[in-house]
């Protein structure tokens, strides 16, 4: 007795405690408590400091070069201290490529980066969304099959009292009782499989709170243009990020010619050689040599032309992998828009039955309660009732995943 007092004390604490899930803030959750979305903004951040780091190949270099000097004792051509201060400045003119392609690199890494993040937010949704539905069809169930097991219940009540009047045999009974077990044991495995969903579920909010779904699953049928959307999948953030990639790929098949690319640079030269520094005009002398450096590799080129080849060959292969990648989502959005057809017809055939069930329970009862039914006929109209119930949410669950799966592959 104080194991069940305990037991249900735990239950109303667990249930005081538990939060109300819709699908808005469970993805609004999911998203907050992701690590891959915070993973994401940190190197959309990083790629921001590489784009600032390639552009700044475009800028002249500015060098300092402080020289003190002390004789003891004096030379006769040195003075006793000598100051000496050069400041250079390099400009470069050309460096085969390198900084264009890095550049354009850099902003395209940062856009993937993006693009990525936008993809694991799409996924995000995608599998909260199945999840979601997921746990409505099973505590939807739960309460059908309670419902079998009340029946059951009742049944054998007036089954037991059958019997001792001797109306009908042991074997019925037990043959009843049976099945009320049978109900028993499928109520406990659909408690058990949502409890399981649930807490995964949490695991996947990452929430400590235990928490109660909220909501229903839809009857609206949507109306699907299957063109309109298979031109979307070209679209898609998936193939968006592939482009992307692809288009780095080109950049850095450039970029690895660099090596063999001339290099021209222009340099010059500001001395200050006063025995007392100050910043005067007078004090300063600029060089007459004036440098513009042309450096051509000659023999220094074959690695870079052997990465050449290779990187023409990665472009080459992610060319052929985006349009694999293509035919695999127009494939699967072909399925699940052909499920979603399937799912429609079964959808207005299953409405259609639910009505009957629901209008022979009713009728069942009436004539029961007339005393021109027995029990039995109503627990099969009850049953009936649960099994049509059962069949048109499942499917309501399919077409919530279906319309899922469609928004996810064409956004």
């Amino acid at each position: 007795m104080k194991r069940t007092i305990m037991l249900l004390l735990v239950l109303i604490t667990a249930a005081a405690f538990s939060v109300e899930m819709t699908l808005e803030k469970a993805i609004a959750t999911a998203v907050e408590n992701n690590l891959d979305i915070r993973m994401a903004d940190i190197d959309i951040a990083i790629s921001r400091y590489d784009i600032f780091k390639s552009l700044s190949s475009f800028l002249p270099t500015f060098d300092i070069d402080y020289t003190k000097i002390n004789t003891d004792p004096p030379s006769m051509t040195m003075p006793p201290e000598l100051n000496n201060l050069d400041l250079t400045l390099s400009v470069p003119i050309f460096t085969g490529m390198a900084r264009f392609f890095g550049t354009t690199a850099s902003l395209k890494t940062g856009k993937l980066y993006r693009q990525k993040k936008n993809a694991d937010l799409l996924n995000i949704e995608f599998q909260t969304k199945v999840s979601f539905f997921t746990l409505l069809f099973l505590k939807e169930r739960i309460e059908i099959e309670k419902q079998a097991v009340k029946v059951a219940e009742d049944e054998h009540r007036i089954m037991e009292a059958q019997y001792k009047k001797g109306e009908i045999p042991k074997p019925v009974l037990t043959a009843q009782k049976v099945n009320l077990e049978a109900k028993k044991y499928a109520l406990r495995e659909s408690e058990n499989s949502y409890t399981d969903a649930k807490e995964k579920f949490k695991s996947f909010l990452k929430m400590e709170e235990s928490i109660d779904p909220v909501g229903q699953l839809s009857e609206a049928v949507r109306d699907h243009d299957r063109g309109a959307l298979l031109s979307a999948v070209e679209d898609s953030s998936n193939i968006q990020m592939m482009k992307t990639q692809l288009k780095l790929l080109k950049d850095l098949k450039w970029i690895s010619l660099a090596p063999m690319m001339p290099i021209v640079a222009y340099s010059t030269v500001w001395s200050h050689t006063a025995m007392d520094f100050s910043w005067e005009a007078s004090d300063w002398t600029r060089s007459n040599a004036q440098y513009l450096i042309v450096s051509i590799p000659v023999f220094s080129g074959y690695s870079a032309l052997f990465d050449f080849k290779k990187s023409s060959l990665e472009v080459k292969k992610a060319k052929l992998n985006l349009e694999k990648t293509k035919d695999a989502l127009k494939t699967q959005l072909n399925s699940a828009l052909l499920d979603a057809d399937n799912i429609k017809a079964t959808l207005a055939l299953l409405k259609e039955n639910y009505a009957m069930a629901e209008d022979n329970y009713s009728m069942t009862k009436e004539m029961y309660e007339k005393g021109e039914m027995s029990y039995t006929d109503l627990e099969k109209a009850q049953l009936l009732l649960n099994d049509t119930r059962l069949a048109f949410i499942g499917t309501l669950l399919k077409k919530e995943i279906a319309d899922a799966t469609i928004e996810y592959l064409t956004n």
